[in-house]
């Protein structure tokens, strides 16, 4: 697990404040145009994960924290941000007509490259809200294995009934170097993705939340490389580059100092 300590620095004359962390670096391609989509760093301390997703046009930051039980998704060109709860969804189950609009109306606010990412990393569509909900994800083991980035990787299938959704080629925590750092970021994510299904089990929205990293602690491993499958096509990867230890600010899981949370389309009080 990670020491929970500080490490303060002075930089042109502020106090800096920082969590001692990791830096996950990963890449997205667009397999059916043929060219890198974005890059992923993700900042681990803890419980805590921040998602900077870097494309050529825009920069997304969502935010992930274990202890609060709760996703922010920053909107770097407007400075506000969603939030997302526990508490938020279950309210939002209770009427799932105005669910559907909201979370769709949230998604639609948030800029191209971080909602594209959102609905990668929670299988969705935006068109997958209207519709009824589907069958759960099942892993299957295929025996297959073969290195990829250099790492010893076994590949995984995961269905939608028959239907292959998703190839996971995982490696063991233990051929990535501090990678069992992680492990409690992930779990706690994990965790959260996990109430978030059972509280939502019988709508779409268990479907847009069901990630691959939300499943790597039940493989006990890692994610080397993520390939996404639509209609038998397969139409995005993501690979794991490195993990680097880092002196992560401890701003970095927060929303950016003068951002204002988004309370249009969230249900009333």
């Amino acid at each position: 697990m990670i020491k929970k300590f500080f490490l303060v620095f002075t930089v042109s004359g502020f106090i800096m404040v920082c969590w001692a962390g990791l830096l996950v670096n990963l890449e997205t391609k667009n397999l059916k145009e043929k060219k890198p989509l974005q890059t992923l760093k993700m900042y681990i301390s803890g419980k805590k994960i921040n998602m900077d997703i870097i494309s050529e046009e825009h920069k997304g930051t969502t935010i992930f924290r274990g202890d609060k039980e709760l996703f922010w998704a920053i909107d770097h060109e407007k400075k506000e941000y969603t939030e997302i709860t526990k508490e938020m969804m279950e309210q939002m189950g209770q009427s799932m007509g105005d669910a559907f609009k909201q979370m769709e109306e949230q998604m639609a606010n948030m800029p191209p490259e971080q909602r594209a990412m959102m609905e990668q990393m929670m299988k969705g569509q935006m068109q997958m809200m209207s519709q009824a909900a589907s069958e759960p994800t099942t892993l299957k083991k295929t025996g297959e294995k073969k290195k990829i980035s250099g790492y010893s990787c076994t590949k995984y299938e995961v269905l939608r009934g028959t239907e292959k959704v998703r190839e996971m080629w995982m490696t063991d925590w233990n051929n990535i170097k501090d990678g069992k750092e992680a492990l409690e970021a992930f779990e706690a994510m994990s965790r959260f993705f996990k109430s978030l299904i059972e509280t939502c089990k019988d709508t779409p929205f268990a479907q847009m939340l069901d990630n691959p990293y939300s499943k790597a602690n039940k493989l006990n491993g890692f994610p080397v490389l993520t390939v996404e499958i639509d209609g038998g096509v397969a139409t995005y990867e993501t690979i794991f580059k490195n993990i680097q230890k880092k002196s992560i600010p401890k701003d970095k899981f927060n929303p950016p100092k003068g951002y204002k949370l988004n309370k249009q389309n969230m249900k009333e009080e």
